[in-house]
């Protein structure tokens, strides 16, 4: 298990991941740019083509490849604990760093940027607060922060629950390696704990019917998923942040993939139980109570 001290001096685990899952083909990055709910293709739109740049758990350098595929020639630097993933980001990056991102602040590695990244980067360790206070000299120097955080209130996830089911997979929502599932609340609460202003929430939205989620495993009333169709948060698979110094909160709110007719047009097809009924014998009306205190 990989590890990073935060500014308190202890150690926040970071995942370990097979090596194979770092390789990733050319052909993927095209896809990332491709998908309008990918958090790394909206990164790749918002940062200014000279903007400094800092990937905090840069992996692989999937970040790096998707700017230099959207046509970025600025260089970005990075700061990656596994060993093997930061050879692999070297290629694409200016720097690399293997220590920890708050010992590098607190040592003076590291100048000022204008953006610091943390793509799906949080959820992996065991206390984010702690985490995130780490970074705090940047941010108030004047960085702004871009987050990319899994959402467990995703609908898919509030059906499996349901349905008496919360398998950990290897890639995805509810991956083995998440120490922390969060959700716009209570990352909403985390920023405001740190007095940091969050300025824009975009809300990377995909259908229930294609992720990781078997289509048993979600199995509901057509009600009950006309109902989830119909709410925002529960379509929203990740959230995008971007957060600041300034303590007061002024939120954009955008959205980006699948919509609620896009989710609509599939339940024809979706694993649907009896209406007035429920998964053995459950009555309905418990998941619609249930639902709407979700």
């Amino acid at each position: 298990m990989t590890t990073v001290s935060d500014n308190r001096g202890r150690t926040c685990s970071l995942f370990e991941r097979p090596v194979a899952n770092y390789v990733v083909p050319d052909e993927v990055i095209g896809g990332i740019l491709a998908d309008p709910a990918q958090p790394l293709a909206r990164i790749a739109k918002i940062i200014p083509p000279e903007a400094r740049v800092l990937d905090v758990g840069c992996g692989n350098g999937n970040l790096g490849r998707v700017l230099k595929r959207a046509g970025r020639a600025s260089p970005i630097d990075g700061v990656e604990p596994n060993s093997f993933a930061a050879r692999l980001a070297r290629e694409h990056y200016q720097h690399v760093y293997e220590n920890g991102v708050a010992e590098l602040i607190a040592d003076g590695t590291l100048g000022d940027y204008d953006f610091l990244i943390l793509a799906d980067v949080i959820e992996h360790v065991s206390n984010p607060f702690d985490f995130l206070c780490g970074i705090d000299p940047l941010v108030q120097r004047g960085t702004r922060v871009l987050l990319s955080v899994p959402n467990v209130a995703f609908g898919a996830v509030r059906l499996s629950l349901l349905n008496g089911s919360f398998d950990y997979v290897d890639s995805g929502l509810l991956e083995k390696t998440h120490l922390r599932f969060l959700t716009l609340k209570t990352l909403l609460q985390l920023f405001s704990d740190l007095g940091w202003g969050v300025e824009k929430v975009a809300r990377l939205q995909r259908s229930f019917f294609n992720v990781e989620f078997d289509r048993n495993t979600i199995a509901a009333e057509e009600s009950v998923l006309r109902r989830l169709a119909a709410d925002s948060e529960a379509r929203t698979y990740q959230h995008l942040f971007m957060v600041s110094s300034r303590g007061d909160t002024i939120t954009q709110y955008e959205e980006y993939g699948a919509s609620e007719a896009d989710i609509l047009a599939q339940i024809p097809n979706a694993a649907l139980l009896p209406a007035g009924g429920g998964r053995d014998g459950a009555p309905t009306g418990l998941f619609s109570r249930l639902l709407g205190r979700m």
